[in-house]
């Protein structure tokens, strides 16, 4: 029977980590946000050294019995040019089983981390399959041609991007998130980067859309 577990965004990156140095023997490993799945719906582990070393134990013990296969990939989508000025999506699942309502099976809970600056700070939120899908197909033509915009948008109205390219391989984003939907505290931020940094961007959100994408019932 497939079984996943969904971790926590710290717990995320050190058991990824953790894997990956029993996998290849190496002392050291970076890299962005990551998510151990097994396939299926899941559990959320605490954050603490000593629950990271269990998991990997078991994982690695079942992954030699045969019993399971364990796989890394990421479900984070972001935009910035350092882990200081950035701002981060990470889809953790679908709302809700599917039931054959097309707004009640698309909604994704989604967490939005922002370092920009002096300011950092995270908020849930809920988002639709079908925003990522749209940002997604604006985000091609502003990368080919590097001039004009795209804009993510969301229902709820708290998470708001803007992208601009002056032609010449830069791009600005413009956003605004906001903590609680229609009530809460509003962050308006600037971050600036360049063409490959918006490749990378492209890359994690087809991935993203990939893992969730739009369910019609």
């Amino acid at each position: 029977m497939p079984i996943v577990l969904r971790l926590s965004a710290a717990m995320q990156e050190a058991t990824a980590q953790a894997l990956f140095l029993h996998r290849t023997g190496n002392r050291s490993y970076r890299r962005g946000r990551s998510s151990v799945a097994l396939g299926g719906e899941g559990v959320v582990a605490p954050d603490r050294p000593r629950a990271v070393a269990v998991l990997v134990r078991v994982l690695v013990c079942f992954s030699h019995a045969g019993k399971i296969k364990f796989t890394i990939h990421t479900m984070v989508f972001s935009f910035g040019q350092s882990e200081l000025e950035r701002i981060e999506v990470d889809v953790l699942r679908y709302e809700r089983s599917l039931i054959g309502e097309y707004y009640d099976d698309n909604w994704l809970a989604v967490e939005i981390r922002v370092r920009v600056g002096g300011f950092h700070g995270k908020a849930q939120a809920a988002i639709l399959t079908s925003e990522l899908v749209s940002f997604a197909l604006e985000l091609h033509p502003l990368f080919e041609t590097l001039k004009g915009s795209a804009e993510f948008k969301t229902m709820e109205e708290q998470l708001s991007l803007r992208l601009e390219g002056d032609g010449r391989g830069h791009i600005e984003l413009t956003g605004e998130v906001e903590d609680r939907a229609g009530i809460g505290n509003r962050l308006h931020f600037t971050l600036k980067f360049d063409q490959s940094e918006l490749k990378a961007s492209i890359r994690e959100l087809e991935m993203v859309t990939s893992e969730f994408p739009v369910r019609d019932g």
